[in-house]
């Protein structure tokens, strides 16, 4: 159950947004000798008042995955996607559906990993798969995956954009050293767009450290710019365990947190407009860049720390929205604990 109450920050009359929804799911997986069989329904109920403007929305999807072990690294696959958005305004109510069929064949080993499927919605078959190799910590992957996603609109109905993704997967997994980079290609019915997301982390007993990175809109067209051309995200915690810290129950920490993103410009976001998007709106890019920082002390499955959120060195407002008549993000000192479980 959710309900909020929540005026919008932007500099505008009539800011004030209500929602109250109720969710509900369900998971069922039963394993026989050489079937597996997974179903999993769910639904959301909502009722949106939005600058006086009501609308009841349902939502009701599933997944069905299952898979049949012919030999012991052949076996058949036959997923089935659901979902069904139900909109109500004005006394007018409209219904958005979707169901995609997904079978396909699998070869896997030790090492290597074989797909090769097609993806059916509606009148349309796309191919689809996947060719994995793994070697030792090291592995490799090429993948093509076909999706559809609903995008809501200025009018609060729903319409459906169908895809295709093409992808190309480097990565390196260690205990302590993990690092991935994908090269990807996204097709849409008109127009495509290239780019490159990668990611790596270090975890060593006195330091922590997260990084991932995205670049997008590389060779697009006019038709499907994405919201951001660029963002860098990083985490850091330091704790040195030397000295009096190493056998004690507690040690001392600093972390430093930072996000940057490069808006396009020609797709933004705005809280004030039903789709959230905003198509209309054409700005030069911009860019936003927001550090948080805290510290503290680690004790025995808890952190306490005292954090800045927007600890910008150059003092810059930071403001993600399109909107110009929105509030940037303010400052904020607070005294945090966070319980880590050992699971």
């Amino acid at each position: 159950y959710h309900i909020e109450n929540y005026n919008l920050p932007v500099f505008q009359e009539n800011i004030n947004r209500q929602v109250e929804s109720f969710h509900g799911g369900l998971w069922i997986e039963q394993n026989w000798e050489k079937l597996t069989l997974s179903v999993q329904p769910a639904f959301q109920f909502s009722h949106i008042n939005r600058w006086s403007m009501k609308v009841t929305n349902f939502t009701a999807w599933n997944t069905l995955n299952s898979e049949y072990h012919l030999f012991e690294s052949i076996s058949l696959i036959f997923d089935h996607h659901y979902k069904m958005i139900t909109t109500e305004k004005d006394n007018q109510t409209t219904e958005t559906a979707l169901q995609i069929f997904f079978p396909a064949i699998r070869y896997n080993n030790d090492r290597i990993l074989l797909q090769a499927g097609v993806a059916s919605h509606d009148s349309s078959v796309t191919p689809e798969g996947l060719a994995m190799y793994k070697w030792k910590n090291f592995y490799l992957s090429a993948r093509r995956n076909y999706n559809v996603v609903f995008r809501s609109t200025e009018s609060n109905d729903a319409k459906l954009v169908p895809y295709s993704t093409d992808a190309f997967n480097v990565g390196y997994n260690h205990g302590k050293f993990n690092s991935n980079i994908e090269f990807f290609h996204t097709q849409f019915n008109v127009g495509s767009h290239l780019g490159v997301i990668g990611k790596a982390d270090i975890n060593l007993s006195w330091l922590n450290l997260k990084q991932s990175a995205g670049v997008y809109n590389l060779g697009t067209d006019d038709f499907h710019i994405q919201p951001l051309d660029m963002f860098s995200h990083t985490t850091l915690i330091f704790s040195p365990n030397v000295w009096l810290w190493k056998s004690a129950r507690y040690q001392p920490f600093i972390g430093v947190e930072s996000f940057y993103m490069q808006h396009s410009g020609k797709l933004g976001f705005d809280p004030m407009i039903s789709s959230i998007f905003d198509e209309t709106t054409a700005l030069d890019p911009f860019s936003s860049y927001l550090m948080n920082m805290e510290i503290g002390l680690l004790v025995g499955g808890f952190k306490v720390s005292y954090r800045w959120v927007k600890f910008n060195v150059l003092d810059k407002n930071v403001n993600n929205s399109i909107n110009p008549e929105s509030y940037p993000i303010q400052s904020i000192r607070h005294l945090e604990v966070v319980w880590q479980f050992l699971n």
